[in-house]
């Protein structure tokens, strides 16, 4: 069973107590916050396509912050899941986010989003889980909708420093490089697009944090 099964590891310790459970603190998922909100401006302005009152999923959305900020800042009907009870029974917009464990399920109706957009979640699926989950992804965006998914993938050695810090997140079980992902994603029926990936990684908030941001098309 992969880590992501198990809600009680993502509690408000984790999303809350910096060092505990991994690298967030207290302010981390308050919507005082504007890290998310540049994250959410990051998703509209790099992902292709006219975006305006269209529907997106943010999968791994904890407190629903780049939801929130999706919906308020850049007119798109936007809807998130995560597999921590505690982040939904907190959320900031409850009506637009859900309990999900995206390892066996992502809880929408078939080809119900235009866009979808994943980040820092991926890794937390074991590898015998990880088809079935961008199988689930493939299932609920609709034909012709864009995914931008950006998994941890070790650039710069991120990962490896990471293990002899405080900070370490053991959760963190799938760490391969961006052509592994590459290939795994497009034998789920995606096809990459090497100019939106390219776009969106050559963003300043891209570089400064070290993701891989990977775009595809159903």
């Amino acid at each position: 069973m992969s880590v992501l099964t198990k809600s009680d590891f993502y509690d408000q310790a984790y999303f809350t107590v910096k060092g505990q459970k991994g690298g967030y603190c207290k302010d981390s998922f308050e919507l005082s916050n504007h890290w998310h909100l540049n994250l959410a401006k990051l998703w509209f302005k790099q992902l292709p396509g006219d975006k305006v009152n269209k529907q997106i999923l943010d999968v791994g959305c904890a407190r629903g912050n780049v939801v929130y900020w999706l919906e308020r800042k850049f007119n798109m009907n936007a809807y998130g899941v995560d597999v921590s009870k505690w982040c939904i029974e907190n959320s900031h917009c409850p009506a637009k986010v859900k309990y999900s464990d995206i390892s066996k399920s992502v809880d929408f109706d078939d080809e119900k989003f235009d866009f979808l957009v994943c980040r820092d979640v991926l890794e937390h699926i074991s590898k015998k889980d990880i088809n079935k989950t961008i199988s689930e992804f493939h299932r609920v965006l609709k034909h012709g909708g864009y995914v931008a998914l950006a998994p941890r993938t070790n650039r710069a050695g991120k990962e490896d420093k990471k293990k002899s810090s405080p900070n370490i997140d053991p959760s963190h079980v799938l760490i391969k490089d961006p052509w592994w992902w590459v290939k795994r994603i497009e034998a789920c029926h995606f096809t990459w697009l090497p100019r939106e990936t390219i776009k969106a990684c050559s963003t300043t908030m891209a570089m400064s944090y070290d993701w891989d941001i990977l775009v595809f098309r159903k």
